[in-house]
């Protein structure tokens, strides 16, 4: 272009035309509209990938105010007094009301303590000490302790080494299962060895020593007719009544007194109601946030997929399949029946949802209340999965699994193999020997469910039921996932791109060479233009002197 230009201002025998301006002309006319074209399509994917950005967002913000409901639970169990701590366990299996539970004593540990050291690293004597695990027990009409080792524990033997020091075999102690020991500094000169035991009667232990030199002091460790003078603390387990019925148990932590619930004691004497309910407040304070949610996602996906009209603009992504896909699926979701919370399904319109024309969901105060009032339990369709039988007979401890269909299942027995079915499900059954048998399946829907089934049962039914905040976390779940919907909208929007921008690199080469061959034929052209004005003066010139001759 530069020799072009170059010839058209420098000589002034050629052609006149400003080959530049016309090199560019022919090369922008040839170029512009599909360029153009390239560039509408990257400033579109630009937009799209923007849209897909704040699609994302507002879906992960619905999915984190799903878990801000989901602990919110609507289902809560109330301590009268701190005395008795409670933990959810198994909300399936709580059971509505109170239950009065009174603590009349609390597990303790046994607790040992040898004294008089002289220092930790006081050295012992060799010899053999063996422990036991028991409880302590004073017979009718007897004076003395006696000891009754504890079914099904093993005896421990420590070896004491000559010259061992005190601090050493407090660790050796230590590292034994279920004891824990330590030196202890009295701070009056003198050192201790502390012995301590898990909670619970027959945790107790028992010290028996055989000295390598009879004589030698290591039988001041045998507590074998010696525990009360040790002893700080006698081992005992806890007692408490449930609903005015007494049990024991060796631990401050009852998994197994109240059904669902894990309870922990901590002061004796004391009497503590727990109540089971369902709070309304609760449970309206969550739907409204379930509504506005929704509603922000639903509204944000119609604008954003919205076809150009007189009135409105088209949306960012107008059109796009993939969120009208996901916009159905929302529709449906708020229509669609809930299954697994009794013999018929729930739908949001019965507690009080109502769907409006534009789609939106509002709560009808009214109506809201009513359903509540009449039956409580249908909300943990909404709120909370669920899965239980229908006897008390059979705990399901397992977990469901995504294949698992929400509905009401018949699980049937068969004495004579020790196995059972339900569905289409086989299960194999283990017995534990202590009247219940474990029933799991190895595949299938039903696979990672137990069941723990009393012997005299035959039959019963499973429900299962996904909650709609489980539903709807899944469709979020599947649109915001590695390769779920929108990573593959991002795809297709990053390819065409990609092709946008190569065609428009493509189209600026193709510019280059345009002007290359523009440029050696305009300078051709130039040159034989010049060549021929060039004649043309030198041939006007010789007529003008041949006239002038004449």
């Amino acid at each position: 272009m530069a020799q072009i230009d170059l010839l058209s201002k420098l000589n002034k025998t050629g052609s006149g035309v400003d080959l530049k301006e016309l090199a560019t002309s022919l090369v922008e006319a040839s170029i512009s509209v599909p360029k153009q074209t390239a560039q509408d399509r990257l400033d579109k994917t630009e937009v799209s990938i923007s849209a897909i950005g704040t699609v994302r967002s507002q879906l992960l913000s619905v999915q984190s105010s799903l878990s801000a409901i989901a602990a919110n639970d609507v289902l809560s169990v109330r301590s009268s007094s701190g005395t008795v701590g409670t933990k959810v366990t198994d909300r399936n299996a709580l059971a509505m009301g109170e239950t009065t539970v009174g603590v009349l004593q609390v597990a303790k540990s046994q607790v040992l303590e040898f004294t008089g050291f002289s220092s930790k690293t006081a050295t012992l004597p060799a010899g053999k000490v063996t422990l036991d695990f028991g409880a302590w027990y004073t017979p009718e009409g007897a004076t003395e302790e006696s000891f009754a080792v504890k079914p099904g524990t093993q005896t421990l033997t420590l070896n004491v080494s000559e010259g061992t020091t005190l601090e050493t075999f407090a660790r050796q102690i230590d590292a034994l299962y279920g004891l824990t020991a330590a030196v202890l500094d009295k701070g009056d000169g003198t050192f201790s060895l502390g012995v301590l035991t898990q909670p619970g009667a027959g945790n107790a232990i028992r010290l028996t020593v055989e000295e390598t030199t009879p004589g030698s002091g290591l039988a001041r460790f045998d507590t074998t007719t010696t525990n009360s003078t040790v002893q700080a603390q006698a081992a005992q387990n806890a007692v408490v009544t449930v609903n005015g019925i007494q049990i024991f148990r060796e631990t401050n932590t009852l998994t197994d007194v109240v059904p669902g619930m894990e309870l922990t004691i901590s002061q004796p004497g004391t009497s503590t109601r727990l109540t089971v309910s369902r709070d309304q407040e609760i449970a309206r304070t969550n739907l409204m946030t379930l509504v506005e949610k929704v509603n922000a996602a639903q509204a944000m996906l119609t604008k954003m997929t919205a076809r150009e009209t007189e009135d409105e603009e088209a949306g960012d992504l107008a059109g796009n399949a993939g969120l009208q896909g996901l916009k159905r699926q929302l529709d449906s979701l708020i229509r669609r029946p809930i299954a697994g919370y009794g013999d018929k399904p729930v739908y949001l319109t019965e507690l009080g949802l109502r769907t409006q024309q534009d789609g939106s969901l509002t709560l009808n105060a009214k109506a809201f209340e009513k359903a509540f009032a009449d039956n409580p339990s249908a909300f943990d369709a909404v709120f909370s999965n669920r899965l239980t039988a229908d006897d008390e007979g059979v705990s399901v401890v397992g977990v469901s699994t995504r294949k698992m269909t929400p509905g009401v299942f018949s699980f049937q027995r068969n004495p004579a193999t020790a196995e059972a079915t339900m569905g289409d499900t086989t299960f194999s059954g283990v017995d534990m020997g202590d009247g219940r048998t474990f029933f799991t399946a190895a595949a299938g829907e039903f696979s990672g469910l137990i069941l723990k089934v009393d012997d005299e049962v035959a039959s019963a039914r499973i429900s299962y039921g996904k909650s709609f905040l489980t539903l709807l976390d899944e469709v979020i779940s599947s649109a915001t996932a590695n390769s779920g919907t929108l990573d593959m909208m991002r795809n297709t929007v990053t390819a065409e791109a990609t092709d946008a921008q190569k065609t428009l690199t493509e189209l600026d080469t193709r510019a280059e060479s345009l002007k290359t061959m523009y440029a050696q034929r305009f300078g051709a052209m130039e040159a034989a233009v010049t060549r021929f004005n060039s004649t043309s003066s030198y041939l006007d010139s010789l007529v003008a002197q041949w006239n002038k001759n004449e």
